[in-house]
């Protein structure tokens, strides 16, 4: 698990107000009950190792293994069935430490962890006399943050957003309600900011006066009209 989620597969960013989110495409919890299935339905008398192959927007999971009579669809597994690993002494063994909760279970937790994981389809098997091919999809958010990378209005905000990360926690913490503000909007004045954060204007001057540093708004004007603008523009924000 720690290979494949740390070496091979990719994390997208998302951002939930100011709370940064490493999205990957499909869920752990997910993927280790399809890793623990793997073992547990291997056939050992062949030296062909487990095979995982990592894609942008897909992971395979191969297993030269066997699966009980009559399970030979996604559909099948994914109802209630009973359960007979092809190897019972190592299931035994992964229920003893706690890996697995009970025999019959792993189905029923991979859906469960795809459900939550922002709809991520549920994995697709592809079963045969030679072995067991998964195919595990992305979920849809991956998907949106994979599309939108390549969109430069949104690489600009994903620099702007990098930009934020550069604010210490306090400082994001007093100026929360000004950035979430920023988000949607693109022009705030001093009686907004004060509106957001119930501050005083002083207070409100120097947390514009930092976003400025910052490079995240740019103040328009210098009189008692000033009004603050965001900066998307990734030279700017550099």
């Amino acid at each position: 698990m720690d290979l494949v989620y740390t070496k091979y597969m990719k994390a997208l960013i998302d951002y939930e107000g100011i709370h940064r989110i490493e999205r990957y495409m499909f869920p752990p919890d997910a993927f280790k009950e399809i890793l623990l299935n793997a073992i547990a339905h291997k056939d050992y008398r062949g030296c062909n190792p487990i095979q995982i192959s990592v894609y942008e927007d897909k992971v395979y999971v191969y297993n030269d293994g066997m699966m009980p009579a009559g399970l030979n669809t996604t559909e099948k597994l994914f109802e209630k069935h009973s359960s007979k690993p092809f190897n019972p002494k190592l299931a035994q063994i992964f229920f003893k430490s706690g890996m697995i909760e009970r025999w019959g279970r792993g189905f029923d937790r991979i859906r469960e962890a795809c459900e939550s994981y922002a709809n991520t389809p549920l994995p697709e098997y592809d079963i045969s006399e030679t072995g067991i091919m998964v195919l595990c999809k992305p979920c849809e958010q991956y998907l949106k943050l994979l599309h939108r990378g390549s969109d430069s209005t949104a690489e600009n905000e994903r620099i702007w957003l990098n930009v934020v990360e550069s604010l210490s926690e306090q400082e994001r913490v007093n100026m929360s309600s000004i950035i979430e503000y920023l988000f949607t909007n693109d022009i705030i004045d001093n009686a907004k900011g004060r509106k957001l954060t119930g501050k005083s204007a002083t207070s409100v001057r120097r947390y514009f006066q930092r976003l400025c540093e910052a490079g995240i708004i740019e103040q328009i004007g210098s009189t008692r009209d000033v009004v603050y603008k965001k900066k998307l523009n990734a030279v700017e924000c550099g």
